[in-house]
């Protein structure tokens, strides 16, 4: 199982994806959205740790930034942007990592964009 992180979170259509890949791919298991306010977040994380059937979760706002306190490490990516979207079970561990540029540099160089040597506002 793997969870979203985020408040509010009834909104979001994550667990409908990602629960349609799963079946799509045969892969056994599901994709909740947690509601998590501010200040519950050291429980939630609490909760990802102690339960051996969470394999990880997806952060969003107002979480990306907060979380990282909670965790065991950060991958160079998720320190140096200072922001977590992705927590991952590394054995024991809870790692964050953050995949948003490398998503978006993938979106861009799959569409042909070339932003080398260029100024670009991201908004």
């Amino acid at each position: 199982m793997a969870v979203l992180l985020a408040h509010p979170a009834g909104h979001s259509l994550s667990p409908v994806m990602h629960d349609a890949a799963f079946a799509a791919r045969g892969i056994r298991g599901r994709y909740l959205a947690w509601d998590v306010p501010p200040n519950d977040l050291d429980a939630a994380v609490a909760r990802l740790r102690d339960d051996d059937d969470l394999l990880g979760a997806n952060v969003t706002v107002p979480h990306k930034e907060r979380v990282a306190a909670y965790l065991d490490d950060l991958t160079p990516e998720a320190a140096r942007l200072g922001a977590v979207n992705t927590i991952v079970r590394r054995g024991d561990a809870l790692v964050g990592d953050n995949t948003d540029a490398r998503g978006f540099a993938r979106a861009l160089a799959e569409t042909g964009v070339v932003l080398a040597g260029e100024r670009a506002l991201v908004l």
